[in-house]
């Protein structure tokens, strides 16, 4: 569930900052769990220039608040193939050194 919740977030920052604000940055979540643990970290960042940062600050807050409002089920298809991609990808990856 955090990798289908982290990929929305990043749908949802990238445009934000993309689109609305008309930034050039390339926002990043990640999502850090320890094995057997109940809870995971989140990390929510982007590289950006110094005058730019207290509104990337913004646009995190703004899209974090917001996501706990509810995704739509487009957001849940969009990130559900992207996940399945990523996986056949990578099983097909582990073929090629087995």
């Amino acid at each position: 569930m955090d990798d289908m919740l982290q990929l929305i977030i990043t749908m949802r920052l990238t445009a934000y900052v993309r689109e609305e604000l008309s930034l050039d940055y390339a926002p990043f979540v990640m999502t850090l769990m320890e094995d057997s643990e109940p809870n995971s970290d989140w990390l929510i960042g982007a590289q950006v220039a110094p005058h730019n940062e207290a509104m990337i600050e913004k646009a995190i807050d703004k899209v974090v608040s917001d996501i706990q409002l509810g995704v739509s089920n487009q957001e849940v298809e969009i990130a559900a193939k992207q996940l399945m991609k990523d996986m056949t990808s990578e099983l097909n990856n582990q073929k090629l050194y087995t």
